[in-house]
C-alpha cells in the first residue's frame, strides 16, 4: 500500500485504463502519450473503454474534450453503466 500511496496520480490511473481497454479489446494510448495528456484526454480513455464495453458509440475525443467537466463525467458515468448492465 505504501508503494501504491507514494504514486502519482498518473501512475495510479494507468493501470487502471490498461485494464479497461484489455477488457474492451482496444488498444490503449502508450503510457508516455498518456503521461503528457490533459485531464481531459486522460478521462476519455476510461469513458472509450467503457463506452466500447457498453456498446455505445462515444463521442470523439476532441468532443468529449471540449466539454465541461461535469459533462465529462456524466458522459463517463453513462458509459459506466452500460458497461455494468448485463446483456439481454
Amino acid at each position: 500500500m505504501a508503494c501504491f500511496t507514494a504514486l502519482d496520480y498518473r501512475n495510479k490511473s494507468y493501470p487502471f485504463v490498461q485494464t479497461i481497454a484489455d477488457a474492451a479489446g482496444i488498444t490503449p494510448i502508450s503510457y508516455g502519450c498518456y503521461d503528457s495528456a490533459t485531464d481531459a484526454a486522460k478521462l476519455y480513455q476510461f469513458y472509450v473503454g467503457l463506452a466500447t464495453i457498453g456498446e455505445l458509440t462515444p463521442v470523439t475525443q476532441n468532443c468529449f474534450v471540449q466539454k465541461t467537466e461535469d459533462q465529462q463525467y456524466y458522459l463517463t458515468n453513462e458509459a459506466l453503466a452500460a458497461a455494468l448492465t448485463p446483456a439481454g
